[in-house]
């Protein structure tokens, strides 16, 4: 399996902003991925405030008003097209294959 965007597993999200995110909570690294399927990381991303992007029922909305330029985002690179996401779980592989972590879905473009 290759490597989640900024080495942080990602969790799917329903949003039409935000398409995944992952957090780093020993080195403070939030990673979203959005639905352009374009990652970007955010720095010194304190715990509490990911909590609340978690349980908001607006992904978009928490991540205007309280991410968005309150931290630095960085562009990641994204991978190969021949990679995908598995939309259930967030895992990354071959695009169109059965997601070798949940085994429930395919993997599908990130972009």
């Amino acid at each position: 399996m290759t490597t989640p965007p900024g080495n942080i597993p990602q969790t799917p999200v329903e949003s039409s902003l935000v398409k995944s995110y992952g957090y780093s909570q020993a080195d403070r690294r939030l990673v979203v991925v959005f639905v352009d399927g374009q990652p970007f990381e955010y720095g010194d991303v304190p715990a509490d405030l990911v909590q609340g992007f978690e349980a908001s029922t607006s992904k978009g909305r928490y991540f205007h008003q309280h991410i968005r330029g309150r931290f630095n985002g960085k562009k990641l690179e994204v991978e190969a097209a021949d990679e995908g996401m598995c939309p259930k779980c967030g895992g990354l592989g071959p695009f169109g294959k059965p997601c070798e972590d949940c085994g429930c879905a395919n993997y599908t473009d990130l972009r």
